[in-house]
């Protein structure tokens, strides 16, 4: 069929149902397991009826069970059919196998099974870098090139989930995100009660507490949020430190606070452009190439990957602004150090490795 003799759209629901058995049957020789996996795999990405069927046949939890064997062969079919069936979805389709693939933790599935690294979290990796430059990220047994391939296309098809919010500037008639806006204000500072306050003091206050986090335009702080990239992802990536570290977000923003004017760290500022950083560097809104393969392994080991580089690398430029005693005209050369740590991090998909200490971060 894949030379053209025979339609793909030829075959019955019933040889279709068969081969699918044959996938989602506990027992059975490997050979025909993964032969069936190529079949249904060329049957998804034939057409879109086709997909419907093998969607609907196949037990999406026996696919999964497939990577948890030992046979490399029948794990980088199954990932085959799996990222077939991800691409190949519409929007709805791809947004229930995301749901599901979400709550059996598919990442967690592959950061086990199939790269067996052991390395756990994006601040331990930058803690045992630091400690010495020569660790590196390896797997425990070598990813064929064409499971390398799945893996990179997972990780892209995932990451450009993102892409709206990066695309979708902040919408200052959107009270859900005003709401997160001035949680970012009231998390950094105690305040007397807002509601007792004149409009006039009430604004005041605002324009000054946002021009400490470090906005722009603190008298509108939302117009520093219309540039899009990054869009509503920088206002995610604060809201996330804010909430997820809490104790780091508030040491951040008050240790700037009682700095000179001239040398603060703005947050704000700081924030929206390490958010487009990270979309570059993670190539958010890209599609995935046919022949990609650079797969990067802590993606496999974060569920919200972006936030967790965000909140380390947002301290390291603080850090650096501070021993640099950097003034806003700095801006620029207090992020060009942190560059190279985020690019060997995460660009690299086999080391680590950054010549500036952080273990005196509290995350």
């Amino acid at each position: 069929m894949d030379h053209g003799i025979v339609s793909w759209e030829n075959l019955s629901a019933v040889f279709i149902k068969k081969i699918a058995n044959f996938v989602n049957a506990k027992v059975l020789d490997a050979s025909i397991q993964q032969v069936s996996l190529a079949i249904l795999e060329s049957m998804v990405l034939s057409s879109s009826s086709l997909f419907q069927q093998v969607k609907q046949e196949v037990t999406l939890e026996r696919l999964l069970s497939h990577l948890q064997v030992t046979n490399q062969q029948i794990q980088t079919k199954a990932m085959a059919l799996l990222m077939a069936l991800l691409q190949t979805a519409g929007d709805a389709d791809r947004q229930e196998l995301f749901a599901f693939l979400g709550m059996k933790n598919l990442r967690q599935y592959i950061y086990k099974n199939i790269i067996h690294s052991k390395y756990s979290t994006v601040l331990n990796l930058c803690l045992m870098v630091c400690c010495d430059p020569q660790n590196i990220i390896h797997s425990s047994a070598s990813v064929g090139d064409e499971m390398a391939h799945y893996l990179y296309v997972l990780q892209s098809v995932t990451l450009n989930h993102l892409e709206p919010r990066m695309r979708m500037p902040l919408d200052s008639y959107n009270q859900d995100q005003r709401e997160i806006l001035h949680g970012l204000r009231q998390a950094a500072f105690e305040t007397e009660s807002e509601n007792s306050l004149s409009h006039e003091r009430r604004r005041s206050l605002c324009a000054k507490e946002f021009k400490k986090l470090g906005f722009s335009n603190n008298s509108n702080p939302g117009q520093d949020l219309l540039r899009a990239p990054p869009g509503l992802l920088a206002l995610d990536t604060m809201a996330y430190f804010a909430s997820r570290y809490p104790d780091a977000y508030s040491r951040f923003v008050l240790e700037n606070s009682s700095r000179e004017d001239k040398h603060e760290c703005p947050f704000a500022r700081s924030s929206i452009q390490l958010t487009l950083i990270l979309c570059e560097i993670l190539r958010i809104g890209e599609p995935p190439s046919e022949t990609g393969s650079n797969y990067h392994p802590i993606f496999f080991s974060q569920d919200r990957l972006l936030e967790e580089l965000f909140c380390v690398c947002i301290q390291l430029i603080n850090k650096t602004w501070k021993e640099m005693r950097a003034t806003q005209e700095d801006f620029d050369k207090v992020t060009q150090p942190v560059l190279p740590i985020i690019h060997l991090s995460v660009s690299h998909s086999n080391f680590f490795s950054h010549s500036f200490p952080i273990s005196n971060f509290h995350l």
